[in-house]
């Protein structure tokens, strides 16, 4: 067995939370700017988010790792309180186990205290953003709480990957590793020198209980994130390319005002409604949303997405299983 190979990983999927916030965006109604600007910046960062973490993925695959090594995506960890946190990057091996805090951000950067933000600063203009070493320290502590649970002595690192080739960072603190992502190469070799301390059937069985954790995570409904009322945003099955209204075309469904056809439109909107919404829908609730008035099309277009049904009445309640 070789002491060092390529990671394997695979692709990352896009978030749902994306999906489900382009959706959102078209539900808001017109006349609400304010909101739309809003959801705009949110869905702005988080796909901003998404492209980092690709590109930690990207460089990762270039580097040498130990034999037994498990990537983790989005991986979901709880504290000891139950509350549940979304960690962007795990690396789990044999010796270790890593835990990468991604920030897409240009510019310089500087870490603020008293209170703790972020400042950064891009053609002469001054953002303030939520500080990531808070949420790097509490992630921390709650994969450790969840490593020990499992009877693992494996030591736990975190850092903060910066990805932008632009981004400079200007202030020193020592609670957390800050790296850049052109330096994981040298911070990786580090780590993979520590002595190996699971045998192959532990470290399975430790990969095997973390992935289980992270596939009973649901995140947080995008109304409830955002505080809205569900009965605010408009009803139908919107066009992802302008907007417009999609209506019944055999064998698909068109837009009335691009004409785009589109032979997955309900299930791409009941797929996204799970997010807005909630995890745990009823029919009843999409027909509401989608203006549907039969109850058949929604139906079968549960039947292709990967969710449970609990219960065999009108009153049946269909659950989104996570990626």
């Amino acid at each position: 067995m070789p002491d060092y190979i390529k990671l394997k990983m695979k692709e990352r999927t896009i978030p749902i939370e994306i999906e489900g916030l382009h959706e959102l965006l078209r539900r808001i109604p017109a006349t609400d700017g304010k909101a739309k600007a809003y959801l705009l910046q949110q869905l702005a960062r988080m796909e901003a988010g998404h492209r980092g973490e690709v590109k930690v993925d990207q460089k990762l695959m270039t580097l040498p790792m130990p034999y037994l090594h498990e990537v983790i995506p989005n991986f979901t960890t709880r504290n000891s309180y139950g509350s549940h946190y979304q960690l962007d990057t795990v690396l789990v091996t044999n010796r270790y186990v890593l835990y990468l805090e991604v920030k897409n951000i240009r510019g310089t950067i500087e870490f603020t205290t008293n209170p703790q933000q972020l400042k950064r600063t891009l053609e002469g203009k001054v953002d303030f953003m939520s500080c990531p070493l808070v949420q790097t320290k509490r992630n921390h502590q709650s994969l450790q709480y969840l490593i020990r649970q499992y009877n693992s002595k494996l030591p736990v690192f975190s850092a903060i990957v910066f990805t932008s080739s632009s981004a400079t960072v200007i202030s020193q603190q020592h609670e957390v590793q800050i790296v850049y992502r052109r330096q994981l190469d040298h911070y990786l070799g580090k780590l993979n020198t520590l002595p190996e301390i699971l045998d192959k059937p532990s470290f399975q069985k430790l990969v095997k209980k973390l992935k289980q954790v992270t596939q009973n995570f649901h995140p947080e409904a995008l109304v409830v994130r955002y505080n809205m009322d569900p009965a605010y945003l408009r009803t139908g099955i919107f066009c992802t390319s302008c907007g417009g209204h999609m209506v019944p075309s055999t064998p698909s469904y068109k837009c009335s005002a691009c004409h785009k056809a589109d032979p997955l439109s309900l299930r791409r909107t009941i797929r996204a409604l799970f997010t807005i919404l909630g995890p745990h829908q009823q029919v009843r609730n999409f027909k509401h949303h989608m203006a549907l008035s039969n109850k058949g099309p929604i139906i079968r277009s549960l039947k292709h997405l990967p969710t449970e049904r609990v219960g065999t009445t009108k009153n049946s309640v269909y659950s989104l299983k996570p990626k």
